[in-house]
């Protein structure tokens, strides 16, 4: 875990998306220009089937997300292409890293 504190004395800008949603093609335009906005940390959150802790809005993008075939492997797909100077976090279900694998 990393202590953000140690980069950020005072404040940060914290922003929360959901891959995929409204569709990975946004997705992939909002990241390719992350570092021309004031967001220092990015929550990427990763859309899973049975949001069981999320609420309603973030369960609504993410089934938008998974109704057009976003999953795990097209949002590292995704990923892969960004290249950003910004710190990313991932808020995803622990089932999803398990059925992914943890080796990758």
């Amino acid at each position: 875990m990393v202590d953000f504190r140690k980069f950020y004395k005072e404040n940060a800008n914290v922003a929360y998306t959901v891959l995929g949603y409204p569709n990975l093609q946004t997705s992939e335009a909002f990241l390719q220009r992350l570092d021309q906005s004031p967001i220092d940390i990015l929550e990427l959150g990763v859309a899973y089937s049975d949001p069981i802790a999320d609420g309603e809005i973030i369960a609504d993008a993410a089934k938008i997300a998974l109704d057009q075939g976003v999953d795990i492997h097209s949002v590292f797909e995704l990923l892969a292409r960004i290249k950003t100077k910004k710190a990313l976090v991932f808020m995803v279900y622990y089932n999803l890293i398990f059925s992914y694998g943890l080796e990758k």
